[in-house]
């Protein structure tokens, strides 16, 4: 899956920080979510897509 739309990449430092200020931990697959692709959106899925209007 391929996302578009992210901004410039997180560092560790700047997670860590934001997890301290909100005193949370995140699941490890989603900091690496976040380090790799820092938020964005998936390309459209033409699956989904063809599932959604089959069943209309």
């Amino acid at each position: 899956m391929r996302f578009t739309n992210n901004e410039q990449k997180l560092t560790e430092k700047e997670l860590f920080e934001f997890e301290k200020e909100f005193n949370l931990k995140l699941p490890e697959s989603y900091r690496n979510v976040i380090l790799e692709y820092n938020g964005g959106s998936p390309e459209k899925n033409i699956l989904m897509e063809q599932i959604f209007y089959f069943y209309l």
